[in-house]
C-alpha cells in the first residue's frame, strides 16, 4: 500500500513543554464521596481516552484552556479527587473529594493539521502520544490523577485537545456532558446541565436473593456433541444449565431455562440462557458463495502471514443512508444502533474465514437512567451503565439474515436495561470484578465490544474557537473494539464514525467486500504500535 501523506513519511515528534496540577478556580466541598457498584466494578479498567482536533485556534488557546478548566472544575470537582479505601471492612472505595488536582499537559507536534484533515482524520499511530495513559493499576489506583488533559499545538495552530480519564469517576454520558459545560465555561457561560453528585440514590441498603437470581452469568455455549445430542449451555462451574428444544420458530430452537422462559438461540450473560442451533460440519466461511445461497462450504482455514496477524487502527464512515439500508434490510423495530452492530458483527465474521463452529462474541453497553425507577436525571455524573455480551457461532452469524442478528442485539439492549437492579444486586452479592471475569470468559474468542455510543454530543465541545473539526480516539485498546461517534458537523444527521482494530489481514478483506457499507476515510492503514 503506497503512502503518499508526509504523515506517512516519518513518525511525527510530540514534544511536552509543560506538565502541571490545575485546582478549581475556588475551594470545593471536601467530602467522602459514595462509589456505587456500578462505578467501582470499572477500578480495573484503562483510562478512557479521547481526542479532539480543533482548527485555526488563538494563540491563548492553551492558556484559556486552562482557565475554564479550573472554573469547571469547581462543578465537577469529584475529578480533582482521589480513590481511596475505607480502613474498616469490608474496605469499600470511596472518592476522596481533596481538590488534590487534575493533571494538564501541555504538547507540540511538528506537523500541520491540514495533513490530518486532507486524510479524513484517519487514525495515525502518533494519535496515541497526543493523550496522556495513566496506569491505574496497584498502588496506581489511589494516586494517579482521575482526569488528564494534554493541549498539543500544531504547527499551523491547530490544536489537539486529548482527555484520558478513570472509568471510575464518569461513563460515556457524565464525560461529555463535562466537555460540553467545559467548553461553556470557556466561553464565558456557566453549564446548561449542572451535574448531579448525589450517588447514594444507586446504593444497595438491602440485597435480595429474588433479584439477584434473576441475573445470570453465562460462560459458554457448546455446539453440537461428538454423540449429535442437541446443544448445551454451562455455567462457570461446567454444569449444564439447559438442553436444546424443538421450536416452532422454523429455523431457529430455543430452551427452556431454569424460571420457565422460553429463550431464542445465542448464548448471552444475562438473565436469558440461551443456545445456537446446530451447524453442519463444515469448515471455513467463504464470501464468494454465501451472499444468496447461505451455504458454508469445506475448505482448509487461511494461514496468515504474520504482517496480516498486525492489528490496525482505523476509522469508517457511515453514512446516514446506508444506516438506512441497513435497517430496511432488518426491518421494523430495530435502531441504528441495533443494525450497525449486527452489520460489523456479520461482515467481520465473514472475512476471519474462521471454522463455522468457532465461538465468536459481541459486547454491548447500555445506559440506564431512564430504566431506574425513579428514572435518574441525565445530570446524573457517575456511571449508569450495564453490560454484557452475545455468544454464538461463526457459522450462524455468517448466515443468519441481518433482522436475526439485530435481534440478539436488541434482545440484549432491552434486557441489559430491564434488568439493571438485577444487575447491582448480583455485583453487590458476588463482588465487582466482572469486568475481568467477562474478560477471561471471552478469552481467545474473536468478536467485538462496543466502547461508546453516536449519541454523546462529541461535536458540541466549544471553547470558542468553534466545533471539532473530528472526534476520534487516541488508540482503540484492543481487536474488535468498536468506538461510535456521531458525525461530524458538516456530515448529514444521522451519520456515524467507527474506529476499530482488527488485524490487517481482516481489515483488507472488508475494504474489498462489497456488501461492507462502512467507508474509510482514507485508503491508509495504521499499524498499531
Amino acid at each position: 500500500m503506497a503512502c503518499t501523506s508526509p504523515l506517512a513519511a516519518a513518525t511525527p515528534s510530540v514534544i511536552i513543554v509543560d506538565r502541571r496540577v490545575l485546582l478549581p478556580e475556588r475551594p470545593t466541598p471536601r467530602r467522602e464521596l459514595f462509589l456505587p457498584c456500578l462505578d467501582i466494578i470499572w477500578k480495573d479498567l484503562h483510562y478512557n481516552r479521547r481526542l479532539l482536533f480543533y482548527a485555526n485556534c488563538p494563540p491563548s488557546a492553551v492558556h484559556q484552556l486552562q482557565l475554564s478548566l479550573s472554573k469547571c472544575l469547581v462543578h465537577y470537582y469529584p475529578w480533582c479527587g482521589r480513590i481511596a479505601e475505607h480502613v474498616e471492612p469490608p474496605h469499600r472505595l470511596f472518592l476522596d473529594c481533596n481538590d488534590a488536582g487534575v493533571e494538564f499537559v501541555e504538547a507540540s507536534v511538528d506537523v500541520p493539521m491540514h495533513t490530518l484533515a486532507e486524510d479524513g482524520f484517519q487514525m495515525k499511530p502518533f494519535f496515541d502520544h497526543l493523550c496522556q495513559n495513566p496506569d491505574p493499576h496497584g498502588e496506581r489506583l489511589f494516586s494517579a490523577p482521575l482526569l488528564s488533559i494534554q493541549a498539543t499545538t500544531f504547527s499551523d495552530g491547530g490544536l489537539a485537545v486529548g482527555v484520558a480519564h478513570s472509568h471510575v469517576v464518569a461513563d460515556g454520558q457524565s464525560l461529555w456532558n463535562f466537555m460540553v459545560s467545559w467548553g461553556e465555561c470557556s466561553r464565558g457561560m456557566s453549564p446548561s446541565i449542572p451535574p448531579l453528585h448525589d450517588r447514594v440514590q444507586l446504593a444497595m441498603y438491602s440485597l435480595s436473593q429474588e433479584e439477584n437470581s434473576c441475573w445470570s452469568f453465562v460462560m459458554q455455549v457448546k455446539g453440537e456433541d461428538d454423540t449429535g445430542n442437541p446443544s448445551v449451555i454451562q455455567d462457570q462451574s461446567g454444569s449444564v444449565i439447559s438442553k436444546s428444544s424443538t421450536s416452532a420458530r422454523g429455523d431457529m430452537q430455543e430452551v427452556e431455562s431454569p424460571n420457565g422462559l422460553l429463550q431464542s438461540n445465542i448464548g448471552v450473560m444475562a438473565p436469558k440462557l440461551i443456545v445456537d442451533r446446530r451447524v453442519s460440519d463444515v469448515e471455513v466461511l467463504n464470501r464468494s458463495e454465501i451472499p444468496d445461497s447461505s451455504k458454508l462450504l469445506v475448505g482448509e482455514s487461511a494461514t496468515r502471514s504474520n504482517e496480516l496477524d498486525l492489528l490496525v487502527q482505523f476509522v469508517f464512515d457511515l453514512s446516514a443512508s446506508d444506516v438506512r439500508k441497513l435497517k430496511a434490510d432488518a426491518g421494523e423495530g430495530f435502531t441504528s444502533y441495533e443494525v450497525i452492530c449486527a452489520h460489523f458483527w456479520r461482515t467481520t465474521t465473514l472475512a476471519r474465514q474462521a471454522p463455522v463452529q468457532s465461538k465468536t462474541s459481541f459486547s454491548v453497553l447500555a445506559n440506564c437512567r431512564n430504566h431506574l425507577r425513579p428514572p435518574l436525571s441525565a445530570a446524573y455524573f457517575g456511571n449508569v451503565i450495564s453490560f454484557s455480551f452475545a455468544l454464538s457461532t461463526a457459522g450462524k452469524v455468517a448466515t443468519d439474515p441481518l433482522r436475526v442478528t439485530a435481534g440478539y442485539i436488541h434482545d440484549l439492549v432491552l434486557k441489559l436495561k430491564n434488568d439493571i437492579v438485577s444487575f447491582m444486586h448480583h455485583l453487590e452479592t458476588h463482588g465487582t470484578s466482572i469486568v475481568n471475569d467477562i474478560r477471561r470468559a471471552r478469552k481467545g474468542i474473536k468478536g467485538h465490544n462496543v466502547a461508546s455510543s453516536p449519541r454523546f454530543s462529541v461535536y458540541e465541545v466549544d471553547f470558542g474557537w468553534g466545533k471539532p473539526r473530528a472526534v476520534r480516539s487516541a488508540k482503540v485498546a484492543g481487536e474488535g473494539e468498536l468506538v461510535f461517534f456521531g458525525g461530524r458537523p458538516e456530515a448529514c444527521p444521522g451519520d456515524v464514525e467507527i474506529c476499530t482494530a482488527l488485524p490487517l489481514g481482516i481489515m483488507e478483506q472488508l475494504l474489498k467486500d462489497p456488501l461492507f457499507l462502512p467507508k474509510p476515510t482514507s485508503k491508509r492503514l495504521q499499524m498499531q504500535g
